[in-house]
């Protein structure tokens, strides 16, 4: 492998990992703000309204801050570990096992027989490129980026009415398990790396509901500690 190769997969694994961690936020996020809303008549009739509120209030914005930035446009010159950056860095690069890539297109898209005089690298690119959500093909990512603005970047309303422009949950967790799934198609296909996301995103939930018996917001069983 030449120098400027294999200093392009420094950069790829490079963003990748940041990318990964990006995601990886975000479903933790995820899970604290649906765990107390879950739980929110309950935890307002125990008088914990208040600051477990603060908590999933914090959590809310911290996971819509996350699903922008998987999603920023290239050209905002705060753009970091994004999508669109991603496919950027593979175009030149060979992937190591592109069964990976076909199998993300095929699930997402059914246009692998698409672009046929392309190899699966630059056929990945194009599709993806092409077909990824952004502000203009996602209604769910076009609210964030406003809410992101409106609420949390540069707020312009003082009136608390802000859950009234905010997507539905499942529609931002579909967006959160595009880029995971994304994200682990290209660590398989280029790096031959794997990130398993799921299981340590669903330790805050253990946490939670350990919380949740501690202040009596749900019953203990006759096992818990």
């Amino acid at each position: 492998m030449d120098d400027v190769l294999s200093s392009n997969f420094e950069k790829i694994d490079k963003v990748l990992t940041d990318f990964h961690k990006n995601i990886h936020s975000a479903l933790l996020y995820r899970n604290v703000y649906e765990e107390i809303g879950e739980k929110a008549s309950k935890i307002n009739d125990n008088n914990h309204g208040y600051s477990l509120g603060i908590y999933q209030k914090l959590a809310l914005e911290s996971m819509v801050l996350k699903v922008c930035n998987a999603y920023e446009p290239l050209e905002k010159q705060y753009t970091k570990y994004s999508v669109g950056q991603i496919l950027e860095l593979l175009k030149g690069c060979e992937p190591i096992e592109e069964q990976y890539l076909v199998s993300f297109i095929d699930s997402k898209y059914l246009e692998i027989t698409a672009f046929n005089d392309l190899n699966i690298g630059e056929k990945f690119i194009k599709i993806i490129s092409s077909k990824m959500p952004n502000r203009n093909r996602s209604g769910t990512l076009k609210k964030l980026i406003e809410f992101r603005n409106n609420y949390i970047a540069h707020p312009k309303f003082l009136e608390e009415k802000e859950d009234e422009d905010l997507p539905s949950l499942e529609s931002i967790s579909e967006l959160i398990e595009w880029g995971k799934e994304f994200g682990e198609a290209v660590s398989s296909a280029y790096l031959a790396s794997y990130w398993n996301h799921t299981s340590d995103a669903g330790r805050i939930r253990t946490a939670l509901k350990r919380l949740f018996k501690e202040i009596e917001v749900i019953e203990k069983g006759p096992n818990s500690p």
